[in-house]
């Protein structure tokens, strides 16, 4: 009986949570957070790729990430193993309302999840990450465009040592 109660909310947890069709391979880490937080960025400097690389993630500075876009990384990139890197759309855009964002793009079905923060933490990325401790998803957050931060306080005599020790306690 406890198996048979144990396989029914596994289906009704399928149904609720589908597997995204376009989300294949073995090793797929989703790179989430807010439009414009720095997602495809990150990925191209993960994958040492130039912004005028055709392979390359589109970067601008309006939305460009529409759908869920994969960009392979070498073994030699990721110390020995082959992933997917997931360029996924950013969250809480007209596109890609927060309230259906974690379901619709299958965070629960990857085998990790970079949150990107452009700035403070947000509700948003709060979010994202209480869903992944809940699907136990090994998942980390990364605070983008901290050089923006260090200018922006030097401006006020603060130093960039500084800077980045606020930015860090912010994250805890």
């Amino acid at each position: 009986e406890h198996q048979q109660r144990a396989a029914l909310q596994q289906q009704q947890i399928a149904e609720r949570w589908p597997r995204p069709k376009w989300l294949k391979g073995k090793l797929n880490f989703g790179f989430t957070g807010a439009s414009g937080s720095g997602k495809s960025s990150l990925i191209n400097r993960i994958l040492e790729l130039q912004c005028d690389d055709a392979r390359a993630a589109e970067t601008d500075v309006v939305e460009c990430t529409k759908e869920p876009t994969p960009y392979s990384a070498p073994a030699a990139v990721l110390g020995g193993v082959e992933a997917t890197l997931w360029d996924l759309p950013g969250v809480g855009t007209e596109r890609c309302p927060r309230d259906s964002y974690i379901q619709r793009m299958g965070l629960r079905y990857f085998n990790g999840l970079v949150i990107l923060s452009a700035a403070r933490l947000t509700e948003i990325d709060v979010m994202l990450f209480r869903e992944a401790l809940v699907w136990e998803i090994p998942c980390y957050v990364v605070r983008s465009k901290a050089d923006n931060d260090i200018r922006s306080n030097s401006k006020r005599q603060v130093a960039p040592e500084q800077t980045v020790a606020n930015v860090l306690r912010d994250l805890h």
